[in-house]
């Protein structure tokens, strides 16, 4: 049986439903501040707001998006200049010892 093969990528805005669907089981959970899905077009235009600063990186397994993590400024001010925070999501099938693969902390 072969190993399935993993990728890490820079995220478009074509991935956003790919995406979208792997955020949607957290919204439920403490783990992120919102209480609804957003809506794909507010999803996808989260993907092309991205600062530049920090990657918005996908990882793949097998040509399927998995996975995906990035980085964003923690606060606005000056001083937090170079203080970022990192958000990372796995489909719910690559959860655990699954997501070793595609451990989206070596890409960033």
């Amino acid at each position: 049986m072969n190993e399935p093969v993993h990728i890490f990528r820079l995220a478009t805005p074509d991935d956003a439903e790919a995406l979208l669907k792997i955020y949607e089981p957290y919204i439920a959970t403490t783990v992120t501040n919102e209480t609804q899905v957003p809506a794909l077009g507010e999803f996808r235009q989260r993907i092309v707001e991205r600062d530049g600063m920090y990657p918005y990186i996908v990882c793949e397994e097998d040509g399927r998006p998995v996975g995906y993590a990035y980085g964003s400024r923690l606060f606005s001010r000056t001083a937090y200049a170079w203080a970022a925070e990192l958000s990372v999501y796995f489909s719910t099938d690559h959860r655990g010892a699954r997501a070793r693969p595609c451990d989206l902390r070596q890409a960033i």
